[in-house]
């Protein structure tokens, strides 16, 4: 693929980070649900929603949450399937493709260490 096709994001996650599993039991999968509100850009500029799958989904679900400022890269994606009464739809779908790199953490994610180096403590 030419470079063009790639994408490369700054900005803080601006809802919670979803998972769903649709695949069968015996060929799993996971798809990460998010969105993004670009650094920099006005409030009425909309959140960019992205898409993550497997293993990279699974890793921003353990390491970040809703307010933290993360650079990732991504790659759109057009999807296309047809409707049950035959219609064809599209979707641009931006997929994470590599891991973001925390900028800041949010409150949510400053909470959560804290509550972890207590319990690491208490032990």
């Amino acid at each position: 693929m030419l470079p063009c096709n790639f994408g490369q994001v700054t900005g803080t996650i601006v809802s919670e980070i979803n998972q769903r599993q649709p695949g069968s039991q015996d060929k799993p999968f996971t798809i990460t649900d998010f969105k993004i509100k670009v650094q920099g850009a006005s409030d009425d500029t909309p959140a960019i929603p992205f898409i993550a799958f497997n293993g990279v989904g699974d890793s921003i679900v353990e390491k970040y949450n809703q307010g933290d400022l993360v650079s990732l890269f991504y790659e759109p994606r057009n999807e296309v399937w047809d409707t049950p009464e035959g219609e064809k739809r599209s979707a641009l779908r931006l997929l994470v493709t590599q891991i973001p790199t925390t900028v800041r953490r949010g409150e949510k994610s400053k909470a959560k260490l804290a509550a972890s180096q207590q319990q690491k403590l208490a032990v």
